[in-house]
């Protein structure tokens, strides 16, 4: 390298696998550096641990390195792959982040009666006596009802009805694959192992789990952006890996949103809505052990309170009553979604409690920041994040 030859900022790319062994990393294929950022940086940190000998001098002496960390920050765009049985460009960072999926169907339907099919609530089916859990809201006119198998399987004929809503629709064919659908999880959590390679040189992170937040503004795509902890596992000068092909698939954006409250409810409300974020807030500590070169093992996610914000313009009580619904810890079903063709994706929970609803004044226009807290109902329910086509 000359100085004529520059590193450049800009060139980067990062590839993520799923580690057999948590910690032990793995290898990299250009197939694993599909995902699509914006931003990428990766802090490298040795714990100095200082020597404090007393001496008849105030000079410092030589420090020893203490355990061997890396923090991986990416964000991209939230995308999903635009085809059915293709898992999310985002589907490591998601469970290193303490999730896991479960395919989603859909079924191609008529008429929606008596609804909306609310997101989060549980659907049975005439005659096949199959259930489920929809996981975008269907309203009349839609041409697709989303959902996960809870039991039995959907037939193609009989009528399907929301145990919530009372809403009712009738497919038309046999419910074919449609996605994925992503939700956390206590036990069986996955570590992640990354390559975060920069223009000549490379950096590598494993046992790494963290945190993710979500932030849009109406019309807008979704920025996704990744805190991950890991141990730092190596570096080295190398070319970038080659043949990669990132997913090239239209981002959705913050449009026909379905930001309802309480869907399909007799207190339903579909508020105005101009910007919404989520931040997992998922607490990811990464393991100490003196037997490991690095000092540690791998990361864990200890703890998690997802939380939802939605800034909305303000409402009359008598449409609905924010206050009430904080001061009595009622619990509010939330969601919300972005819209490409053949790609969309849907966030929402059934037990969501307001936490607070600071006013504000946007444009002009008097809003609130609608707070929500993401409480779980059997466990490992709080929060879904579904990818459809």
């Amino acid at each position: 390298m000359s100085n004529c030859d520059p590193l450049l900022a800009r060139v980067k790319q990062i590839g993520g696998i799923i580690e057999s062994t948590c910690g032990e990393g793995g290898s990299f294929i250009a197939a694993d550096f599909g995902l699509r950022i914006s931003s990428l940086n990766a802090a490298v940190s040795m714990a100095p641990i200082e020597d404090d000998t007393l001496s008849a001098t105030l000079s410092p002496r030589k420090l020893a390195m203490g355990e061997k960390t890396i923090q991986v920050q990416v964000a991209g765009k939230l995308v999903g792959s635009g085809v059915a049985a293709t898992k999310p460009e985002h589907d490591v960072y998601l469970r290193a982040c303490g999730y896991a999926s479960v395919v989603a169907q859909s079924a191609a339907i008529g008429a929606v009666t008596g609804g909306p099919f609310a997101a989060g609530e549980t659907i049975t089916q005439a005659t096949s006596l199959a259930t489920g859990m929809v996981v975008r809201t269907c309203i009349n006119g839609d041409a697709k009802l989303y959902f996960i198998v809870l039991s039995g399987t959907f037939n193609g004929t009989d009528v399907i009805t929301g145990s919530s809503s009372g809403a009712t629709a009738t497919p038309s064919a046999v419910p074919a694959a449609a996605g994925f659908a992503y939700h956390p999880v206590t036990n069986s959590q996955e570590t992640a192992a990354f390559r975060i390679e920069e223009d000549g040189k490379y950096k590598l992170c494993y046992g790494a789990m963290g945190n993710f937040t979500i932030n849009a503004e109406s019309s807008g795509p979704a920025t996704i952006e990744y805190t991950l902890n890991g141990k730092f596992a190596g570096h080295g000068d190398a070319a970038l890996t080659s043949g990669v092909t990132p997913f090239t698939t239209a981002y959705p954006t913050l449009l026909d949103a379905r930001a309802y409250m309480d869907a399909g409810l007799s207190t339903e409300f579909l508020p105005v809505v101009r910007s919404v974020a989520f931040d997992n807030q998922g607490q990811a500590v990464v393991r100490k052990d003196a037997n490991d070169t690095t000092g540690l093992i791998a990361a864990q996610v200890t703890g998690r309170t997802p939380q939802i914000t939605l800034t909305a313009e303000s409402s009359l009580n008598a449409d609905y009553d924010v206050l009430e619904k904080m001061a009595d810890s009622d619990s509010v079903s939330i969601g919300f979604g972005f819209n490409a063709p053949d790609n969309k994706v849907y966030i929402f929970g059934v037990n969501g409690q307001i936490t607070d609803a600071p006013e504000g004044d946007a444009d002009g226009f008097m809003t609130n920041d609608l707070q929500f807290r993401m409480n779980g109902v059997n466990g490992d329910d709080e929060l879904w994040i579904a990818f459809l086509v």
